[in-house]
């Protein structure tokens, strides 16, 4: 079974972008208008050697 909220997870946003989630945290309601409202979650998952360097350039 697919978890949808981990790192690893892609999904599409309403214009069409295909994106990874590189970590969750929690988001306030009045600042969701930062972001791409997602339009699904897909099934698909970045492999975790690719998703190490990913995150580690994130967190630094």
């Amino acid at each position: 079974m697919v978890s949808y909220w981990n790192p690893d997870s892609f999904f599409l946003t309403e214009n069409g972008f295909t994106v990874t989630l590189v970590a969750v945290k929690d988001l306030s309601f009045r600042e969701r208008h930062q972001f791409a409202p997602i339009a699904r979650f897909l099934k698909t998952t970045l492999p975790q050697d690719q998703l190490t360097p990913i995150v580690s350039a994130y967190q630094a």
